[in-house]
Formats: C-alpha cells, structure tokens, sequence
C-alpha cells in the first residue's frame, strides 16, 4: 500500500515510523506492565510448552519471532524488555517448560543481531 499509493514516500514513511513508535510506547495499562513487558510476556507464551507456538510450523514460527524482533526495534524501554526476557526465558528453561530450544535459540540469535556495536560494549540484550 505504502509503495503504491504513497510512491514510497520518504516523508510518509518516516511520519508512520513516529507515529507507530508513539502508539507503541504509549502507557495503555497505567503503570502496571509497560509494552517491553508485554512482549516479553507474548514471547514466554509463545515458547512455552501448551503455547500458541506448539501449534506452528517452522515458517510460520520464524516469521513470528521476526515480527517481535521488529516490533523490539520501535520500544523506548528495550532494558526493561530485556530483564523480563531473560528471567522468563531462565524459567522456562529451568522447569522445562520450553517448546522448543531451537526456537529459543533463533529468537536469541535475531536479538543479538539487531544489536550495535554500542549495546554489545555495554551489555547484551539477553
């Protein structure tokens, strides 16, 4: 759509890009959870055994944790999305509750690839 009826348009394209991030970023459940955590969250029951994921194929899966990649690229607060991560990925691990490692494995493996040189200097996303 953006291509065709809006020629690729570099204003338009970078006017989506802010308001997606605003949209985002904005706090909708007060103070309790904030988008960072949510999506941790969706991951966990996405990877976890019983999850939404034991019902996806490869492709299917692959494409998905591209879109959470995606989606992790337009949060302010990739930290708190990191911590969340981490701890409900260790428990999963630790009470066997994985779906699938190779699956964790991808996830982790797209996450360090977005990260710059900067992050990697000062701490890794998971």
């Amino acid at each position: 759509l953006i291509d065709t009826r809006f020629e690729s348009s570099y204003v338009f394209t970078k006017a989506l890009k802010a308001a997606f991030t605003l949209v985002i970023n904005k706090d909708v459940l007060g103070k309790t959870r904030t988008s960072g955590e949510l999506l941790a969250t969706f991951c966990h029951r996405l990877l976890s055994k019983g999850g939404k994921g034991d019902r996806m194929g490869d492709e299917e899966m692959d494409a998905c944790l591209g879109n959470i990649v995606l989606l992790l690229g337009y949060l302010y607060d990739k930290d708190v999305f990191q911590e969340a991560f981490s701890f409900l990925l260790a428990k999963r691990l630790l009470n066997e509750k994985s779906s699938n490692e190779d699956w964790e494995k991808a996830l982790i493996s797209k996450l360090k690839g977005t990260q710059g040189k900067k992050k990697k200097k000062r701490g890794t996303l998971v």
